[in-house]
């Protein structure tokens, strides 16, 4: 076996250092997409009026309170939301005929001008249908869908929060490949330096079978780490995307079933019938896995790579 000398530490240097350059670059990028990502999705929670987005805190006018003019009107457990009633808009949406015979399996009897939520999507219609609701907030954006797939569809499977979210995760995938490999390299350049060895294609196999069980335990692991958390960064970025496929649907996305054609209700993905707790879940998933190394650094069983 060749010793490990000046030449074999120069090299190792100028691998280091381009692999902590790779690591700075993604690692920026990821930032500033998720940067961008998650500030787009506020944005666009806002544009649409999700639950809550317009919300105004209601105060004593002169005429009702002289005294606390300007005041919020704080209740008993909380504060009073400013009614817009009058002002000829609000959010807020009640049934109007609360009083359904919810006896009757197929809801024969709810009045015909008074449209029910459904909670669930079984073929039973006893069990799809949100009786207890009564009130809450309709989002509905201003603006009109049309066959243009790109109009009036800030969440879309094609849109700037989508890619900027696939482009997150997609980046983040890659900094796991190269935090994996980093990691790697610099458990066999640690081991071959305390035998006093540099590794070449003639001493390759020798100087592997020759690691510790705690080394090759390290390397395997970090191998298994690195291929579990690319996949699960490539699942995690096509979760966002449908997610957001999944919100454009449900605030009113439609297609034309051919040119020129009527809108129809459509999903732009197969997937947008997951729900959002296994849409999350995926993602933080996968963000739990990419941060295993760093809780190992921290209890002192993985050196910092």
């Amino acid at each position: 076996m060749s010793e490990y000398d000046e030449k074999s530490i120069e090299y190792d240097k100028k691998v280091t250092k381009r692999l902590n350059i790779a690591r700075g670059v993604f690692g920026s990028l990821a930032a500033l997409f998720a940067l961008i990502t998650f500030i787009t999705f506020g944005a666009n929670m806002d544009a649409v009026g999700f639950p809550g987005a317009s919300l105004k805190l209601d105060v004593y006018s002169a005429s009702e309170n002289a005294d606390k003019e300007g005041q919020l009107k704080e209740m008993v457990n909380g504060y009073q939301v400013e009614d817009l009633t009058d002002m000829g808009c609000t959010s807020f949406v009640e049934v109007t005929n609360a009083a359904v015979d919810a006896s009757s399996p197929d809801f024969t009897n709810v009045p015909t001008n008074n449209q029910h939520i459904c909670k669930a999507g079984t073929d039973e219609a006893a069990k799809n249908r949100n009786s207890d609701w009564t009130d809450g907030w309709i989002v509905a954006p201003d603006c009109k869908r049309t066959s243009d797939e790109n109009e009036c569809a800030p969440f879309g499977a094609a849109s700037p929060l989508a890619w900027f979210g696939f482009l997150t995760f997609g980046t983040l995938s890659v900094q796991v490949i190269l935090f994996g490999v980093h990691t790697i390299y610099a458990s066999m350049r640690d081991a071959l330096k305390q035998r006093n060895v540099t590794l070449t294609r003639n001493n390759a196999m020798k100087s592997l079978k020759a690691f510790s069980g705690t080394e090759k335990a390290l390397i395997g692991l970090t191998i298994v780490w690195l291929i579990i958390g690319f996949a699960l960064m490539i699942t995690a970025a096509f979760a966002w995307d449908s997610m957001c496929d999944k919100i454009d649907t449900g605030l009113g996305r439609r297609v034309a079933e051919y040119p020129g054609g009527p809108l129809k209700r459509a999903c732009a993905t197969t997937t947008c019938t997951m729900t959002f707790g296994s849409f999350f879940a995926t993602m933080t998933f996968a963000l739990v896995w990419y941060r295993i190394p760093r809780i190992l650094e921290w209890f002192g069983v993985l050196e910092s790579a």
